[in-house]
């Protein structure tokens, strides 16, 4: 029976997978950080020294240090001298003028120094019907100023009628009457209507003028308003003053230092031997169990027959680095191409020369009497 591999110890596949973590690291920051001189100035990483870092097996690591000096250029030093001058200079006067800021916000708004607030008046009502644009007023001025014109006409009329002897009550005289009414009824529907287009008319005009001076009421109380916000705003920003002034002078001092090429962190990455070994592992533990497979299957099946095991009949031999009854085993492919695991027969003979026998020619092997054997010597 072929004994399984032991598994890779845990601890070991973690050291040996954080020295290679720390490998990759290590040269990534070297790789990736180059020292950089640029009109203003350098950049520069130098090692000033290690720490120490501990392994999964409590094995001490030394891992480099490193600093990041940043030189400036003779004229941008002069420049950042003078710009921290300034900004010294406005943080100081930000600092006397903010003494101040105490008694400016103990000094309160004072609405009643404003223009007030002001609406403006609502419209008129709509002018009903009154005098002088009373309808019947004006029907009656109409009709006054027609009976008097018509009373000189009737009276001219009746004298040329008198002289032709016509007098009122005579038979001819009748139809001059009837004309006359005819006339009169005329004259008063002109005036009824007449007198109903003059009454619309001055209300129209009436309330033409009413919504004329209320928007110029409106218009003069938008005024007022706007005048009320204004003085509002003004007070509101003298208040304001000073703690905007106070807050732009603490901005003004800020440090501010030229930029460069920032720390890089892109790292390599590093082999990954934890894996490796976990792999190794997978890999011969297949192959074991393969192997064992192979044997029990051998021992099973092959305990009647007697399967070729000359050398001549295979090609692509390769041990397994695996015992069979102290015989290596061998993968291998038989002539036709068929793949196998099994000894060889001139090794058997050695160790065992009643497990072979020949056939055609050719050795073959008794694999039932090799796996007893084996079962034999793991159990004892």
């Amino acid at each position: 029976m072929v004994s399984t591999p032991s598994p890779p110890n845990p601890y070991d596949q973690a050291s040996a997978q954080q020295s290679a973590d720390l490998y990759g690291s290590a040269a990534s920051s070297i790789i990736n950080n180059a020292n950089e001189t640029n009109p203003y100035g350098s950049v520069s990483y130098n090692n000033i020294g290690y720490e120490t870092l501990y392994d999964a097996n409590g094995k001490a690591t030394y891992v480099p240090r490193y600093s990041r000096d940043v030189q400036l250029s003779p004229d941008q030093q002069k420049l950042l001298g003078l710009q921290t001058q300034a900004q010294g200079n406005a943080g100081q006067a930000a600092v006397t003028a903010s003494a101040n800021l105490a008694d400016q916000f103990q000094t309160s708004l004072d609405p009643s120094k404003w223009q007030a607030w002001s609406t403006g008046q609502a419209p008129q009502d709509v002018r009903q019907d009154q005098a002088p644009t009373d309808r019947a007023a004006v029907q009656d001025a109409m009709m006054s100023r027609y009976n008097e014109t018509a009373a000189k006409q009737n009276a001219s009329d009746d004298a040329q009628l008198a002289a032709r002897g016509l007098n009122p009550g005579s038979q001819g005289y009748g139809s001059v009457a009837d004309t006359r009414a005819r006339a009169f009824t005329d004259a008063t529907n002109q005036a009824y209507l007449a007198s109903g287009d003059e009454s619309r008319a001055a209300q129209q005009a009436y309330n033409a003028a009413g919504a004329q001076q209320y928007s110029q009421n409106a218009d003069y109380a938008s005024f007022l308003n706007n005048l009320r916000q204004g003085q509002q705003q003004s007070d509101t920003a003298l208040r304001n003053q000073l703690p905007n002034e106070v807050a732009a002078l603490m901005g003004m001092g800020q440090v501010t230092v030229p930029q460069f090429q920032p720390f890089s962190r892109q790292g390599v990455n590093s082999a990954p031997v934890g894996q490796y070994m976990s792999d190794a592992y997978q890999n011969q533990l297949q192959a074991s169990n393969a192997a064992n497979q192979g044997i029990f299957g051998l021992g099973s099946s092959l305990i009647g027959a007697l399967p070729f095991s000359d050398r001549r009949l295979k090609d692509e031999i390769e041990p397994l680095g695996t015992t069979l009854a102290g015989l290596p085993l061998y993968s291998y492919r038989f002539k036709d191409g068929s793949p196998a695991i099994g000894v060889m027969a001139d090794e058997v003979r050695q160790m065992h020369p009643d497990a072979v026998r020949q056939r055609g020619g050719f050795d073959v092997v008794d694999y039932g009497l090799l796996h007893s054997r084996h079962q034999g010597a793991f159990h004892g």
